[in-house]
């Protein structure tokens, strides 16, 4: 499920560091396994850029490819706004690099203010 701010709560993710509310132009996006949300990301609006945020997937569910899935479909949204992607990892983050280069994103920033800085290309 994509949302946009006025359909948000931090009840439809299940990462950390979840913020109150959203501003017009951001989306959350969460999957579930039955009715349980075991995935969630959020993505903020940056000048005329969109940084993808708080990707995360429950520990007992990893593996099962909900990242990926989460990932593919907010790019498919995302792309045709024709507007940079970025999101920021930490270098020693190894699994979620591996991922998020297998879906296009080229590191751009090392050591940047969040971790390192990966553009969509």
């Amino acid at each position: 499920m994509i949302g946009t701010p006025s359909q948000y709560s931090k009840s439809k993710l299940v990462g950390t560091d979840n913020p109150t509310s959203l501003n017009p132009g951001e989306y959350f996006m969460n999957i579930k396994e039955g009715t349980e949300i075991v995935g969630s990301l959020l993505v903020r609006k940056w000048e005329e850029s969109y940084i993808i945020r708080n990707v995360f997937v429950k520990p007992e569910h990893r593996g099962k490819g909900y990242g990926k899935k989460l990932l593919e479909d907010i790019i498919a949204f995302l792309k045709p706004k024709k507007k940079n992607i970025f999101l920021y990892v930490d270098p020693d983050n190894t699994i979620a690099i591996k991922l998020y280069t297998s879906l296009g994103f080229r590191l751009v920033k090392p050591g940047a203010w969040k971790g390192d800085k990966y553009l969509l290309v």
